[in-house]
């Protein structure tokens, strides 16, 4: 799952490739904590 995906579902972690490197959705998380 992609960053965008995860801002977009709200996940609370969506592990995203960003050049390579995996990044924790931060974005879900605080969308998640908000529902």
């Amino acid at each position: 799952m992609n960053i965008a995906a995860g801002v977009a579902d709200g996940d609370a972690v969506n592990v995203g490739q960003l050049n390579g490197v995996a990044a924790i959705d931060v974005q879900g998380v605080a969308d998640a904590a908000a529902a």
